[in-house]
């Protein structure tokens, strides 16, 4: 067990338990009962190439000041134009989604080259380079909300500044250490 993780593939939903037993280099053995519930992971039944609007709480992504230039800032608003429309797409190689906004022809972008373990970096629009911060995983929650995680860094996510309560327009768009608040959980609203 490389770090100590240990890696199990189930189809089915239910808890379990396992008998583990380690060598070490020194030839000794230790073994553990452990005890796990494994959960469906709910897939996206959102469809790839639509165009949507994105939102917490009815105020939506949007691209502050109607900006179309690289590094301009993702902000919420409750605008409904070209600025705050996100064409969902999927990238086969990297198994994971990104979003190009309709006003720019740009993509949702994580400030900085790689993004930080405790969040806290903002969210933006920039040309679409291949680079790590730009993919994310969609993760379903049972509200029909979704979670828009960080592909290569599976504990942060995007959030909405503030909380539920007092977000509106021009609250900021960064990313946060996952904890299931509602800042952090989208609506993907379908625009025909």
């Amino acid at each position: 067990m490389p770090n100590g993780k240990l890696t199990v593939g189930f189809n089915e939903e239910g808890s379990y338990t396992a008998y583990v037993t380690a060598s070490n280099s020194a030839g000794g053995l230790d073994s553990a009962k452990i005890s796990f519930t494994v959960k469906k992971y709910n897939a996206p039944d959102l469809q790839t190439g639509a165009i949507y609007t994105i939102h917490p709480k009815g105020v939506n992504l949007y691209i502050a000041s109607s900006g179309t230039k690289n590094l301009s800032n993702v902000c919420l608003s409750n605008k409904v134009n070209n600025s705050s429309k996100w064409k969902l797409m999927y990238d086969n190689n990297k198994k994971a989604y990104y979003f190009v906004n309709i006003s720019s022809n740009r993509v949702l972008d994580i400030n900085g080259s790689s993004v930080k373990n405790g969040g806290g970096q903002n969210v933006q629009i920039y040309d679409k380079n291949g680079c790590s911060t730009e993919f994310f995983d969609l993760v379903k929650n049972s509200d029909g909300t979704y979670i828009i995680r960080i592909h290569t860094n599976k504990n942060v996510c995007i959030d909405c500044k503030g909380t539920i309560s007092t977000l509106k327009n021009s609250s900021n768009v960064w990313t946060y250490v996952i904890n299931h608040d509602n800042t952090q959980k989208f609506v993907f609203a379908k625009v025909n």
